[in-house]
């Protein structure tokens, strides 16, 4: 059932970011020529890596992924270094 409802989510939520990541290419930031499969994985990612009802991961394995996932997402879409870094900037404030 969790898994089934984390599936629903990114059903519903990527085809939203996807129109973001358009608009990002067709604004010549973002180079990516698959920006669906691009979100779906960028979701994916986020939703599985960082679900502690999946993997029993600490406070501190979730926050390292979740400062790697900035990176990660700008050399998948090929944006700019630092265009993702606002994801983590709270994190790295605390």
């Amino acid at each position: 059932m969790h898994t089934r409802l984390l599936a629903a989510a990114l059903l519903k939520q990527a085809p939203l970011y996807t129109e973001l990541i358009e608009q990002g290419f067709n604004d010549g930031l973002f180079k990516t020529k698959h920006p669906l499969e691009s979100v779906e994985f960028m979701l994916s990612g986020v939703q599985f890596l960082t679900d502690t009802g999946i993997y029993p991961w600490s406070q501190e394995d979730i926050e390292r992924r979740v400062k790697a996932f900035p990176q990660i997402i700008e050399q998948l879409i090929q944006a700019p270094t630092g265009s993702f870094k606002f994801l983590v900037a709270q994190l790295e404030e605390s």
